[in-house]
This record gives C-alpha cells, sequence and structure tokens, in this order.
C-alpha cells in the first residue's frame, strides 16, 4: 500500500515539535535572561558611577576643610557676632554705652525698641539714644558706631548745637536672624567662598565685640556662710 505524502511527512514533523518547543523556550529564556543581565549591569554601572562621583566630593571636601580649618572658627565666631539668632539689644547698648565713654561724651537718654521684620529672614531692633557733648565728638561717635557687632545702621540722626556743646538724638537699628536648621547633602559639592566673601568675614572679624560675650569662668569658692 502506497502512503501518502501527509501520511510520511506527518510522524517527522511530530518528532519535530518537541525539539522545535524546547529550542524555542531556550532562546526565549536566552533573551529574557539577557535583558536581565544587561539591566542589573547598567544600574550596577550606574551605582558604580555614583559612587565614584560622591567620593570624588568627599575628597574634595576633606581638602578644602582640611585647608580653612584653621579659620572656621573665625570666620563661625564674625558672622554670630555680627547677625546674632537673638535680639541684640542689650549687647548693643552695651556697646553704645562703651564707646560713648572712649569717644568722651554723655548719652543722656538710650532706649531699646520694639522688634521688625526687615526681610523674610532678617529682623532688627532700633535703639534710640540722646547724646550730648561737642559736636566734633559727637559726629566722631556716630561715625565709630559701624565698628561694632552687632552690625547695625544709622537710621536717622537729628544734631542741635549751641554754645560750646551740642545735643544729638539718634536711633540705630541693629540686625538678627534665625541660623540656617538645614544642612546640605553630604554628597553635594562644597561651594568654596568667594574673594567678596572673604574680604566680607574679614571685615566682619574686625568689628569690636561686646566684652560679656566671651566670659571666664570661675572656679567654684566655699562660702563661710551660706547665707551669704
Amino acid at each position: 500500500m502506497k502512503k501518502t505524502l501527509t501520511e510520511i511527512v506527518s510522524p517527522n514533523i511530530k518528532a519535530l515539535v518537541v525539539p522545535i518547543v524546547i529550542l524555542l523556550v531556550l532562546i526565549i529564556l536566552s533573551v529574557i535572561s539577557y535583558k536581565i543581565a544587561f539591566l542589573k549591569l547598567t544600574a550596577q554601572r550606574e551605582e558604580f558611577t555614583s559612587a565614584k562621583n560622591a567620593e570624588k566630593v568627599l575628597v574634595n571636601k576633606e581638602a578644602v576643610l582640611s585647608q580653612i580649618q584653621g579659620d572656621v572658627s573665625s570666620y563661625v565666631d564674625a558672622v554670630v557676632l555680627a547677625v546674632p539668632s537673638q535680639n541684640p539689644a542689650i549687647a548693643m547698648i552695651s556697646q553704645l554705652k562703651i564707646l560713648a565713654l572712649n569717644k568722651s561724651v554723655t548719652l543722656s537718654s538710650i532706649k531699646g525698641g520694639s522688634e521688625s521684620t526687615t526681610q523674610a529672614s532678617l529682623m532688627s531692633a532700633d535703639i534710640t539714644l540722646g547724646i550730648e557733648g561737642p559736636s566734633v565728638a559727637i559726629i566722631d561717635y556716630l561715625k565709630a558706631i559701624n565698628t561694632l557687632a552687632p552690625l547695625s545702621t544709622l537710621n536717622r540722626v537729628k544734631i542741635n548745637q549751641s554754645v560750646g556743646s551740642a545735643r544729638a538724638e539718634a536711633v540705630i537699628r541693629t540686625y538678627f536672624s534665625a541660623f540656617p536648621t538645614k544642612l546640605p547633602a553630604m554628597t553635594e559639592p562644597i561651594k568654596e567662598l568667594t574673594a567678596e566673601e572673604k574680604e566680607i568675614l574679614s571685615k566682619l572679624s574686625q568689628l569690636t565685640v561686646p566684652s560679656f560675650i566671651n566670659l571666664t569662668p570661675q572656679t567654684p569658692v566655699m562660702r563661710e556662710s551660706p547665707f551669704d
């Protein structure tokens, strides 16, 4: 009996179906595995690049900080004393009184005013002064106020001169601001100070600071009587 073409070919095709299916499955699995491996490799490369960049930033920060570590403390002190975080009216009044003694003028009156907001993060407080003395000494006194810490401006002044003496009424505006509460990320590149910023810090460090800011610690003293 003669076999038809279908009968001859059909068993052969059936025999090839299983290997072909297995081959297709292997190819699909290979493609999927390649994609997964490629994605993982890409992610690892990105992590490696990010880690290298972070390492460069940290090395740069360490180098910069090691160079300026001797200046950081003086910079911080200069800024904190020039623009403190709380109302510096009491410290400024003390400064004005000491300056009056040095400039040979008399403060006939001195009054602290209420706080006000100058800018979004900058606050101010006004101090009203009555100043008496020779007109030259009064002018010299007013000019010297900008050498004091905390920072202040001469907001208003009026001088009345009489024979042998003069009297001035002035409003000194002193400033303060809350300190930053958010630190930059460790991996954020450090921003070095510009020449202008360094010059400003140098000027701030030359201001005359209040005498009671840095108090000398005293050792405990035994009292003869606990009621003294």
